[in-house]
């Protein structure tokens, strides 16, 4: 069984189209941005203020970003959990499944084919190994608590990936100098599906310094079990 980039073995992936064939279509999108071309202008007094102030992640998901970094090598990370508490990560440097087993997981890699194995299924890790080893996820789920910085303003709204957010942006500079920093968070979770930083000197765009993204991906029901991942194509 062979999955990478984000690509579902056909039982999986069919499972999911099935899943979202009744969606209601949503605005056309930016193909570059992936942001509806119907996004709204608002006034702070009009974004909602019930947005959570912490990113509180769905009870299950499947998140996909995709990250240019200040180089312009672009990959994306990943992250999935089915309704049974069972827990898929991938990014540019690994890729691991844990399948849930009581309160704790038994992991599962890739090997040279694809398949996934466990070198130890006597060995069982917690939920907090879980947590370290994916956190370079949830560095980007929570970038929008930076909305709380001060001087940080709340300027309308997008549709991201399907869902509602609301944007905020902060500038700052000195002289004919000034960077801009842009994110949208997505108001049910409060996860932040989207980051851009502008730089412009004397009106002269130049180059980010360090990471942008964008949210590819996210689903929040009827995730097909990830022990799917475990049978042969």
């Amino acid at each position: 069984m062979k999955m990478r980039n984000l690509i579902f073995p056909a039982a999986l992936a069919g499972a999911m189209l099935i899943s979202f064939a009744g969606c209601s279509v949503t605005p056309a999108r930016n193909a570059e941005t992936n942001v509806s071309s119907e996004a709204t202008n608002m006034s702070t007094s009009e974004v909602p203020e019930n947005i959570p102030k912490t990113a509180m992640m769905p009870e299950q998901y499947s998140i996909t970003y995709e990250i240019e970094s200040a180089e312009g090598v672009i990959h994306t990370i990943q992250k999935t959990k089915d309704a049974d508490g069972n827990i898929y990560f991938h990014s540019s440097e690994e890729e691991m499944l844990f399948l849930a087993d009581g309160n704790n997981y038994i992991l599962y890699q890739p090997d040279e084919n694809g398949n996934f194995l466990t070198h130890d299924p006597d060995t069982l890790y917690n939920a907090t190994y879980v947590e370290n080893v994916t956190e370079k996820f949830m560095e980007y789920a929570e970038k929008s608590e930076d909305r709380f910085v001060p001087g940080m303003e709340s300027t309308g709204e997008q549709v991201v990936s399907g869902r509602e957010c609301a944007v905020y942006k902060i500038e700052t500079g000195a002289g004919n100098f000034s960077v801009t920093y842009q994110f949208c968070v997505d108001q049910e979770t409060g996860i932040c599906l989207g980051w851009e930083e502008g730089k412009e000197i004397s009106g002269h765009k130049l180059e980010a310094d360090g990471e942008v993204f964008r949210c590819t991906e996210f689903l929040t029901e009827n995730i097909p079990s990830l022990t799917l991942l475990l049978e042969d194509e």
